[in-house]
């Protein structure tokens, strides 16, 4: 489709020369360009298409070649990426090589600091900012921030500081929920309207000017004058009376679609910035005229490759036929779980029955509900379920404090945002030997999202910690026995972790646990006279098998189920039976097995053939997560040769 005005953009400041009504022309243009990539190669799309006026009017207002501009999480900054000299490469967004989905310094020099988690925005525009001024660099520092990420602490911690220092920092709160207070009506837009007016602006600063001339009289005047203009907008409007009584100056709410209207906001907190920080409100649509994604604007949030059209979906794939697991039998409920090859899935129908059964179970999430597959429970057991926002740390120790009481307590999080709870999971869950069960979606490579999302790093800090279990599934049907397990008969934390991938491992293949203890492995192929061994776990498993069954070799094949506590006499058994050994992980070195089991091996006086891969110390880059794994040795050609010397 052609984009006339798009691409005559070819410099960010080529916006400031286009009427209104061009501007508003190149937005449908973006949202085009947006949705054919997004739609065609993956990537965040709701957020992107209610952000495109924004970044108009942000392009518009401000200098980007001196002022830097920080995305909070930076799933919606695509139009950005469009409009600062990436648009001929944004058919690559989210491929190996190509741009990634998220700002990056390393990609562009218009991005001011490299994001993928939220509530990080304004703490890193406010060190943008005292280097800047230690430095006497000029350039303004604008934070763009949504509503969702104040739900992180870390947010009001740079607030507090940023207030403090009287830092001028300029954020725009991206309100894309359209929630606006009740008593947000006509008197507070009449306000707003006055205080962005640049005479009013300039008549402020005027009297302030005059009556700090009065040595006496003035400044106790001024300061009463203040007083009496935040207590009125604090009576009129919560919302702005919040965020002023913290020290913020507090423009809106802005139709964040008006481009006009937001202009006005920008330039007036230019002004405005000078004296102190400044936040401008900002109401927008998830999805903007796009409509599947403005019906849906929580299943259009991350989109597929290739995969056009409404979906209900968790993790990604169609929900399997199981209508209500709470009206199935145990073992019916396992075998058709069985069948959905879809971890998220199976931990999302799985932890609904078992709930059904047990009053005690509750269910945590952290701003994840669909994406960790907890929709169904929150539906069925709204008491039961809370989700505390971007607030991961308080997640898991109000979980803890859940377990003191009796309760059994579920905690769904990704892999990637378990590293923000690392202490409170240590201190408030580890150290008291709580009974309470982390589910850990998107374990190993997650592909698209990159580095800031993939999901190696857990096990680095997980081995370390004491009185915690670790087990890792061979497939859906073993994830659902190891949650009643962990929800049932558990007397320590309990970690389960499980990629984002569809299990690919053949249905003869399928674990054969029973109903009961987890065990330490889970043998999935067994070869007669068999000197080699391969150990692996996570997506591994289905990658090695693949490639075994291309050879005509005798090689036994073991999914290591439980990561932590190995039983290491049973496994010095059971390896020291093998004359080879490979053992193949898709977590980062500190986090590898393979140490373990070779200082078992050393030991005890074993002199054979001992080899592990794993992946290596730099970041795992965008890209699909075939290919990813495949660039670094753990699929394909590569994953063979290292399995069987010559074959690949």
């Amino acid at each position: 489709m052609a984009h006339p005005l798009l691409e005559k953009i070819t410099d960010p400041s080529d916006v400031k020369r286009l009427s209104i009504s061009e501007l508003e022309c190149l937005a449908t243009e973006l949202r085009e360009e947006i949705v054919e990539t997004v739609l065609d190669r993956g990537g965040h799309l709701a957020s992107n298409l209610g952000t495109v006026e924004l970044t108009l009017a942000m392009l518009r207002c401000f200098d980007l070649e001196k002022d830097q501009v920080i995305f909070d999480v930076g799933h919606q900054s695509y139009a950005y990426k469009l409009l600062t000299k990436r648009r001929r490469d944004f058919s690559t967004l989210r491929q190996i090589d190509g741009l990634s989905g998220f700002p990056k310094r390393e990609e562009s020099r218009y991005d001011a600091f490299n994001t993928g988690h939220a509530s990080t925005s304004l703490s890193a525009a406010e060190g943008i900012h005292l280097g800047q001024a230690l430095q006497k660099i000029e350039g303004r520092v604008i934070a763009f921030i949504g509503d969702g990420a104040l739900t992180g602490g870390m947010c009001w911690e740079a607030i507090n500081n940023i207030v403090e220092r009287r830092d001028p920092v300029i954020i725009i709160l991206n309100d894309n929920q359209m929630s606006i207070d009740a008593n947000i009506g006509g008197v507070h837009r009449l306000l707003s309207e006055l205080r962005v007016q640049p005479t009013y602006l300039q008549m402020k600063q005027s009297v302030r000017h005059r009556l700090d001339r009065k040595k006496v009289i003035g400044p106790k005047l001024s300061a009463f004058l203040s007083r009496c203009k935040r207590s009125l907008r604090r009576r009129l409007n919560a919302p702005s009376g919040l965020f002023e009584s913290l020290g913020l100056r507090y423009y809106g709410p802005v139709d964040g679609h008006n481009i006009a209207e937001i202009e006005r906001y920008f330039r007036a907190a230019s002004i405005a910035s000078l004296r102190g920080p400044v936040l401008v409100h900002c109401v927008s649509q998830k999805g903007k005229s796009y409509a599947p994604a403005e019906a849906s604007p929580d299943h259009y949030h991350g989109v597929s490759p290739s995969i056009p059209g409404l979906r209900k979906e968790i993790g990604g794939r169609n929900l399997p036929a199981v209508e209500d697991p709470r009206s199935l039998d145990f073992d019916t409920l396992r075998k058709q779980l069985g069948e959905t090859q879809k971890f998220t899935e199976a931990f999302a129908y799985g932890l609904d029955y078992l709930a059904s059964k047990n009053s005690k179970i509750t269910a945590t999430t952290a701003a994840m509900r669909s994406g960790t597959g907890l929709s169904r429970f929150a539906e069925h057991y709204p008491d039961r379920f809370f989700d505390v926002g971007i607030a991961e740390q308080h997640a898991l120790t109000m979980a803890a404090g859940l377990a003191t009481t009796g309760m059994r307590p579920v905690v769904a999080l990704y892999s990637t945002f378990l590293q923000r709870a690392f202490d409170q999971l240590l201190h408030d869950v580890c150290l008291q030997n709580l009974p309470l069960t982390l589910a850990i979606d998107r374990a190993g490579i997650v592909g698209e999202d990159g580095e800031t999302h993939q999901g190696i790093y857990d096990l680095s800090f997980l081995l370390a910690l004491p009185n915690l279990e670790v087990f890792s599934p061979s497939d859906p049907h073993a994830l659902f026995l190891l949650l009643e397990y962990a929800t049932e008969r558990a007397t320590s934390p309990v970690i389960i972790r499980y990629s984002r991938d569809s299990v690919a491992l053949p249905r003869e293949f399928w674990s054969k646990l029973e109903h009961g203890d987890p065990s330490p492995w889970r043998p999935i192929l067994q070869q007669p006279a068999s000197e080699t061994l391969v150990i692996s776990y996570g997506n591994n498993s289905a990658d090695c098998l693949a490639l075994i069954r291309e050879v005509d070799q005798a090689i036994d094949l073991i999914h290591l189920e439980t990561l932590k506590p190995l039983d290491e006499p049973l496994l010095l058994t059971t390896l020291r039976k093998y004359k080879r050994i490979r053992v193949v992980e898709e977590v980062a070195a500190p986090g590898a097995i393979a140490p373990i089991l070779a200082k078992l091996l050393i030991g005890s006086d074993w002199h054979g053939d001992f080899d592990g891969i794993h992946l290596p110390p730099h970041p795992i880059l965008h890209g699909d997560s075939k290919l990813c794994r495949e660039r670094e040795g753990l699929y394909g050609a590569q994953l063979l040769n290292f399995l069987i010397p010559g074959e690949g």
